[in-house]
């Protein structure tokens, strides 16, 4: 089932709201805790530490809830950047890679369809998320963001700490790429 998603205007004030009521900030956990954790899944590859790292994604926004600035991005940007720098702190501390067999075995829920279609379907996801965890790890997370949680290019910057002509340079590079590595 597709989620609705709120306009910029409608998400800052369920935001403000937020800030004093916890069923507000519920209903922002329920629109992002998917997201999140597949963005973490897919950068770490484990299930069991992607479901630790949501969850200390979302308590330390709660936490930071009442210094919350909204720059005009969506809530999900500043989850996002919580969650990136929680696995950056994992990394420095255990010095994870991702499995690229962890990343095909996830699907996503899609509607009840032909087996054919949805078995093609699945090949060319695997195919291609095996090609993309090939790519830069640079390339890699600004291509996912982008393109797979279909970020616009301001919740990309924000999110990664790069410039627009960093995250435009690595888009264009790492689909040149990705391309390149499909061919084969």
């Amino acid at each position: 089932m597709k989620k609705e998603k709120l306009s910029l205007e409608e998400e800052k004030k369920l935001v403000e709201k937020a800030k004093d009521d916890a069923n507000a900030f519920g209903t922002l956990y329920d629109m992002y805790i998917d997201d999140v954790y597949l963005y973490i899944f897919y950068k770490i590859g484990n299930e069991h530490d992607a479901e630790d790292l949501t969850a200390r994604t979302f308590e330390k926004a709660m936490k930071a809830m009442q210094g919350y600035e909204w720059r005009g991005y969506t809530f999900g940007a500043w989850l996002y950047t919580i969650a990136r720098n929680l696995i950056l702190d994992r990394y420095k501390k255990k010095k994870l890679s991702i499995s690229v067999e962890d990343v095909m075995t996830f699907t996503a829920d899609v509607e009840i369809e032909r087996v054919d279609e949805k078995a093609e379907r699945e090949i060319n996801a695997q195919k291609l998320m095996k090609k993309i965890a090939e790519l830069p790890e640079n390339q890699r997370e600004v291509i996912y963001l982008r393109y797979v949680k279909e970020l616009t290019i301001a919740e990309t910057m924000e999110i990664t700490g790069r410039s627009i002509d960093s995250v435009k340079s690595l888009a264009k590079r790492g689909l040149k790429k990705l391309r390149e590595l499909m061919d084969n």
